[in-house]
């Protein structure tokens, strides 16, 4: 029986904060920006980290639901909460855009959750770093960390 592996590549998560002159060689608009790093997409491995394919492919497969949930790490007050949804496509509304300027050079809890038919209960929370980045494009897929995620058979 092959064993699923859940992996959670988070996104930038803040608009920019400090628009300067500076351009990159495109042309584009350089920012700094605190960013946990990019909420996104899934990716589906096997036992042996083969891919499996894409998230259209494999969500209606796996049927699962789930949130992903972020909370100051001192308070356990939930900043941001969203569903893991089958076009898994995150937008962040306006305004809970800049909610991690607060956090910057400090941690912040992000809590994993995903319930289905086929997989036991699975309920996780991770302590990632809040940095500042400086960027030079519209959208930069910057990947800070990957979460992975082993789902078991029941």
């Amino acid at each position: 029986m092959k064993k699923i592996f859940f992996s959670i590549v988070l996104l930038l998560f803040s608009a920019c904060t400090d628009q300067t002159n500076q351009k990159d060689s495109r042309q584009q608009k350089c920012c700094t920006i605190p960013c946990i790093s990019k909420l996104g997409y899934f990716q589906f491995f096997d036992d042996q980290n083969q891919y499996l394919g894409g998230v259209r492919n494999n969500l209606d497969k796996l049927k699962f639901e789930g949130f992903l949930t972020l909370k100051d790490s001192k308070t356990d007050i939930i900043l941001f909460q969203t569903a893991l949804i089958k076009d898994n496509l995150f937008s962040s509304p306006e305004r809970e855009r800049n909610l991690l300027i607060p956090y910057l050079n400090s941690t912040i809890k992000i809590l994993v959750q995903i319930e289905s038919k086929k997989f036991k209960p699975y309920s996780e929370e991770f302590l990632l770093p809040v940095q500042e980045k400086k960027v030079c494009c519209d959208t930069c897929p910057t990947i800070e960390q990957t979460i992975q995620i082993r789902l078991k058979r029941k």
